[in-house]
């Protein structure tokens, strides 16, 4: 990785004079304020500077998916699986759970179950109109129950 910045065409080109004038490498890198280590490897062989490839594992998703991901989660309350699917990714659903995870404002949440419906409920009435539970074969009913 690198520690500072690359030098920038214009530093380029300046350092390729002021080292055709005859200037010292320290004497270049005090008048750009940069390291004069920076200057002697540039110097050393400007044609490779800037061109070696940096070590690490290359990201399994692009930009663009890693958005398309998170705009899909943002939108409304789904799965995993269900935006995978949704976007046709090709790869695995702990790797969404991941990018999703990582965004740092959106997490995992275990929805709360509705408590069983039981004959006591029933006849009190107790349940009202937008009360959705879980009926005893594991059916979820939502709606009036009297």
């Amino acid at each position: 990785m690198p520690r500072g910045t690359q030098l920038t065409p214009t530093e380029r080109i300046e350092i390729n004079t002021l080292n055709s004038a005859k200037w010292s490498h320290r004497q270049i890198a005090e008048k750009l304020k940069r390291s004069k280590t920076v200057v002697t490897r540039f110097l050393k062989n400007p044609a490779e500077y800037g061109t070696i490839q940096r070590p690490g594992r290359p990201p399994k998703v692009a930009g663009a998916v890693r958005k398309r991901v998170i705009r899909e989660a943002s939108k409304k309350l789904t799965t995993a699986p269900k935006i995978r699917k949704a976007l046709e990714l090709s790869v695995s659903t702990s790797t969404v759970q991941r990018i999703i995870r990582g965004t740092g404002f959106m997490a995992f949440k275990k929805m709360t179950t509705a408590p069983w419906i039981t004959n006591e409920h029933r006849k009190k009435g107790v349940l009202g109109r937008d009360t959705c539970a879980i009926l005893p074969g594991k059916v979820a009913y939502c709606g009036l129950f009297r």
